[in-house]
């Protein structure tokens, strides 16, 4: 049985559509930047670590070399387990933990890295050089950032940012909402 699927058109004048597949989707929706560019958002609810790590393990099947996806959310929200998603969607096997004191973790090699970094303690354009962040762009593989909020200012242009919250009244309970470009 195949999926459901919804047209978009691509912002102003483009003369593009975009069919997007429902799932587990709350809501999916296009949300205008600036007049000449548009971005896509995807909304899921996890109910449970396991569910975090089954949302990221499809959206790691739209990943490709070079992209980076820049984390947001509070202590506790369940970053590290969106990462250790994207690793099971990647086909990494390695152990994932957060990368806090490490400042970066890398899983796998080649283009098919995933590079895990914390940028929590990151307060300076120094701080973010001496993580060697700039030669990790260069390198290929993905870039998953914790805390990207400390360097937003850093980070490239089409950055998939993955926002995830606590529900209200439901400790186990999150919001992710994914925001890149026509892949999500």
């Amino acid at each position: 049985m195949q999926p459901a699927t919804r047209a978009f058109r691509l912002g102003p004048d483009k003369g593009r559509t975009l069919l997007a597949p429902f799932c587990e989707v709350k809501s999916d929706f296009l949300k205008p930047i600036n007049r000449e560019s548009w971005t896509r958002l995807k909304q899921y609810i996890s109910n449970s670590t396991e569910e975090t790590e089954q949302i990221a393990a499809q959206v790691a099947k739209s990943l490709h070399s070079g992209d980076v996806l820049a984390y947001r959310g509070g202590m506790g929200a369940g970053k590290t387990a969106f990462t250790r998603g994207l690793c099971q969607g990647l086909g990494l096997g390695d152990h994932v933990s957060s990368p806090t004191f490490a400042l970066v973790h890398q899983y796998g090699n080649g283009p098919g890295a995933l590079y895990h970094f914390d940028m929590y303690r990151v307060e300076s354009f120094e701080d973010l050089y001496s993580t060697g962040f700039f030669d990790y762009l260069d390198y290929g593989g993905i870039l998953a950032i914790e805390w990207s909020e400390n360097i937003a200012a850093a980070l490239p242009q089409g950055t998939i940012t993955v926002t995830i919250n606590h529900m209200e009244n439901n400790p186990n309970r999150r919001e992710i909402v994914i925001e890149g470009d026509e892949r999500f």
